[in-house]
């Protein structure tokens, strides 16, 4: 780890985030698909390295590329920590004010003033009518000085350590599980793998960039995407990507009657996709296709017999429970899989002698998950959430990170809707009296954004390149925590001076503060339903002994999670016990969300590519066509930064 990789890699992650900040556009790719960061490399590995060569000292070696690729990861995810945070601490006041449900269900009211800023005015500044408007103007823009920051002083000082310590929490607990996922289960890491096999391999000169197929899938996939962008604002016909099944799946009233989406009737071809497949086990890659298949079926078959089992976003229903339990069965699971390295593990974190050894950087990780949880857990006790109930909402957050960097390493999927919220868990298993109105409220927002988890499967995916690169992941872990705290203090002014320079935007008046409304209104129908409320007290609870005499556990929500969290444990059973089994578990973690409906056609792609080549050519054909489907894979990260790069500078959005 040089100090030339380092600078490069902190300069970079400053400006990806001041880019992020200032332009309003997410440079760091959809979903967990970094496709800036990718960008960069690709263009350093292909462009500046081969100039660089001519002077001797300036290229980069592999080593330097994927530190530079690991603090980019982790500093880049910064301005996704700070997320909606500034916004839920202020547009509540907007949006009560036009909202009589609000007012009656005493939303200001219940929440902390620790959650809210300050709406007062102080001179001639109006924190809140500035913070939506603007009062900076194109001619002239405002400076630091300008901003209010007296109204920002209480809800930073809660926020602002919040999400310190629940990111370096998330980075102690990417530690933990990288030895057991990367050594002892041999997880693919097909992102990772992608981008290591960009660059040479220690002691080789070359790459899979030399290939002479890679380039002509790439080139391939870059003129067919840009055509059709392109397209889009020409009004030229565009190259259909699309593979039209409709009039098949209208056949089947059962597959109707569950409500199968045009993205799983007529999927794109998504080239990332294909590539990625290729990459993964066959069993992972058909389940991930096949998976919305089976579940749109079934959904379809239990509508025509009667049972209801769709329903809201935010909403405590079974089907919430439903995808709760399919994470919180791969989370035993992952625990079960582990446990001897992890009792280990725990045992040297707390200075006990362990039967085995077990890496320095995995033990300091644990030690840094448990004083950071605690942290977490005394800010939580700060707003008046008492330990228990922190703890465990801490752990169903926590929870949820690590289940999304399992998917992420395992299968590369990069678009992932989680419908698994900790608020709504705990309500299941605790009832509203235990957790308190107030606290359900409070819990519901703050679990809302999935806090961490971005952050922890960039992390993750940086751990795995730079161990293929040979650099020890205690030093990797170590950068990446200093990178994201410092991108994090440069990301807060540049925040607060952009909002209040420019406003919130159109596009969130237009749709009416939409992001800060849903997690609240789905906590005050829960505070309406009889369901949760009937011979409840309205009060929450003082302590844990209050909190455990109130406990009701809702026995069809339990009952909905025990379903999905069995046949999770049931299939990672029969795949590990019996060699033919076809089926992967991981296809309940996405069910049959949008993206999920989305990507499977791609899977199924990759996967009957993946088996012709095996099949009928062999192990020696399947490597050989690599470089192919990398291609594929860097063709669509290229076309797609070049899209962002010119919907910023034009303004126009391809339709």
């Amino acid at each position: 780890m040089t100090f030339r990789s380092v600078a490069v890699g902190v300069v970079l992650s400053a400006v990806l985030c001041l880019l992020t900040v200032l332009l309003r556009q997410d440079f760091m790719g959809p979903g967990f698909l970094p496709a800036g960061i990718f960008s960069i490399l690709i263009l350093a590995t292909l462009a500046y390295n081969p100039l660089a060569r001519r002077v001797r000292g300036w290229e980069l070696s592999p080593k330097e590329l994927a530190v530079i690729a690991m603090l980019m990861l982790a500093g880049g995810s910064a301005p996704g920590l700070l997320g909606g945070a500034p916004d839920m601490a202020m547009l509540p006041h907007v949006v009560a004010r036009t909202r009589a449900d609000w007012k009656k269900a005493r939303v200001l009211e219940q929440l902390p003033a620790a959650m809210l800023s300050e709406t007062s005015l102080q001179g001639s500044s109006d924190p809140l009518q500035d913070y939506v408007d603007g009062k900076g103007t194109p001619e002239q823009h405002i400076g630091l000085g300008d901003v209010p920051w007296y109204a920002w002083q209480r809800p930073l000082a809660f926020y602002l350590p919040l999400i310190a310590a629940i990111t370096l929490a998330c980075l102690g607990l990417a530690l933990v599980v990288h030895q057991q996922w990367s050594v002892h289960e041999r997880l693919s890491y097909p992102i990772a793998t992608f981008v290591s096999f960009l660059m040479p391999a220690r002691g080789k000169g070359r790459s899979v960039v030399g290939s002479l197929s890679f380039w002509i899938a790439a080139g391939v996939v870059i003129l067919i995407l840009m055509f059709n962008y392109a397209s889009s604002y020409l009004g030229w016909g565009k190259i259909p990507l699309l593979l039209e099944f409709a009039p098949v799946f209208e056949l089947s009233d059962t597959y109707m009657a569950g409500n199968a989406a045009p993205a799983l009737t007529s999927p794109s071809i998504l080239f990332l996709v294909v590539g990625l497949a290729y990459l993964l086990s066959s069993d992972l890659s058909l389940s991930m296709g096949i998976g919305p298949l089976l579940f749109t079926f079934l959904i379809g078959w239990l509508q025509i017999m009667g049972v209801q089992i769709q329903g809201g976003v935010m909403e405590p229903d079974r089907t919430q429970f439903l995808y709760a339990g399919a994470w919180g069965g791969t989370v035993l699971v992952l625990l079960y899989l582990g446990r001897r390295f992890y009792w280990d593990t725990l045992c040297s974190a707390l200075f006990i002698p362990a039967r085995h050894a077990v890496p320095a950087f995995a033990v300091w990780g644990l030690r840094l998950l448990i004083i950071s949880s605690v942290a977490a857990v005394a800010l939580l006790s700060g707003i008046g959430i008492n330990w228990l109930v922190g703890s465990l909402f801490l752990i169903a957050l926590l929870s949820i990170a690590l289940v999304f960097t399992r998917l992420v390493s395992e299968t590369g999927v990069y678009l992932i809707q989680a419908y698994v919220f900790p608020g709504i868990t705990l309500l299941g298993f605790l009832g509203l009296a235990a957790m308190g109105q107030e606290n359900y409220l409070v819990l519901s927002i703050l679990g809302a954004g999935a806090l961490g988890s971005q952050f922890i499967v960039l992390v993750s995916q940086g751990l795995r390149l730079t161990e293929i690169k040979g650099i020890a992941p205690g030093r990797s872990g170590l950068a990446a925590g200093a990178s994201v705290l410092l991108c994090l203090a440069l990301v807060v002014p540049l925040f607060f001076l952009d909002r209040y320079d420019r406003g919130v935007g159109e596009g969130a008046k237009t749709g009416e503060f939409a992001s800060v409304k849903w997690p609240i209104d789905g906590a005050i129908k829960v505070q309406q339903d009889i369901k949760f409320t009937a011979n409840q007290t309205w009060h929450s609870p003082a302590g844990v002994m209050e909190t455990l005499g109130r406990i009701k556990v809702h026995r069809d929500l339990v009952a909905a999670f025990a379903i999905t969290a069995g046949l999770v444990i049931l299939f990672s059973a029969a795949r590990i016990r019996f060699a033919w089994w076809p089926l992967h578990p991981a296809m309940f973690l996405v069910f049959v969300t949008f993206y999920a409906q989305w990507l499977a056609g791609s899977f199924l792609l990759g996967w009957a590519i993946k088996t012709g080549v095996t099949r009928f050519g062999g192990a020696k054909s399947y490597e050989n066509f690599k470089p192919t489907m990398m291609g594929l894979i860097a063709g669509e990260v290229i076309a797609t930064m070049l899209m962002m790069i010119i919907t910023t500078a034009t303004g126009y959005t391809a339709q």
